[in-house]
């Protein structure tokens, strides 16, 4: 879920598919910080302060990536209204990774 946080952009995990190993909540186990590795995914905010460039395009924010604990700083483009882009650039490399509307 992506919502306004004051006048930037930020977003949510509300929905997860997956469990843990145990049947459990997904929890944040990559979290270099080690008191927060407990906390659950779903509901976590993992998009803060991202600003609207224009031409559909928000950027200059951070994007936390539980799985793998670490955060990025990519482009988020809107195709239509189902659909948005993440790129993620570094170096040379970049992975581009499309998020669909569910409701």
């Amino acid at each position: 879920e992506i919502f306004k946080c004051n006048d930037l952009y930020c977003g949510k995990i509300i929905e997860i598919t997956e469990k843990s190993e145990d049947g459990g909540p997904l929890l944040d186990i990559e979290n270099p910080d080690e008191s927060l590795r407990n906390r659950p995914v779903l509901n976590l905010q993992v998009m803060s302060d991202f600003k609207y460039a224009g031409d559909s395009l928000w950027n200059d924010g951070t994007f936390y990536i539980p799985r793998k604990g670490k955060e990025a700083s990519p482009d988020f483009i809107l195709i239509d209204d189902n659909h948005l882009n993440i790129e993620i650039s570094f170096l040379f490399f970049s992975k581009t990774v499309e998020l669909v509307k569910i409701r």
